[in-house]
């Protein structure tokens, strides 16, 4: 999963997003293998007036009915600016 963050967060902010990523893929009944913050990148687009983001490519199994619950947590949270999902 590839999840864009907000470039305002600070380092401990940054932190508590990816512990947030990880309870969540837990607590949906995955498991994550890696989670690795790629750092700020500059995006394609804006996305919510933000030209830059905070890169988080997270590592998992997980069944896939669960995939889209974990897509609706994290766009309730408005740290993440965007997610995506993609299978390997």
């Amino acid at each position: 999963m590839i999840a864009i963050l907000s470039p305002d967060l600070e380092t401990d902010q940054i932190d508590e997003a990816i512990e947030k990523i990880k309870l969540t893929i837990s607590n949906s009944g995955g498991t994550e293998t890696e989670a690795e913050l790629q750092g700020r990148k500059r995006l394609a687009f804006p996305i919510r007036d933000h030209l830059d983001g905070n890169v988080v490519v997270s590592k998992f199994e997980i069944d896939p009915g669960k995939v889209h619950d974990i897509g609706v947590v994290l766009r309730q949270d408005e740290r993440c600016l965007r997610n995506m999902v993609v299978r390997t």
